[in-house]
């Protein structure tokens, strides 16, 4: 009976171990993802605050602009 409580108690741990272990990978797997998805996002917004500045310049090349402004 000993034999069989002590082997119960250490199936236990080990089964307790391999889900920690599991659970510390998916943790790992997801970090990485958000820290990917975190860059891209702030990649995404630098862009998109790169062409957000250009528009002024933008504007002002156009064949339009620029008459309407010789004009006033």
């Amino acid at each position: 009976m000993l034999i069989v409580l002590v082997c119960w108690f250490v199936a236990g741990m080990v089964a307790d171990r391999m889900v920690q272990q599991e659970l510390d990978a998916a943790l790992r797997t997801q970090r990485q993802m958000s820290t990917s998805i975190v860059d891209n996002m702030a990649e995404v917004i630098a862009s998109d605050l790169a062409m957000s500045r250009a528009i002024p310049a933008t504007l002002a090349e156009m064949d339009v602009v620029q008459r309407s402004l010789l004009q006033s």
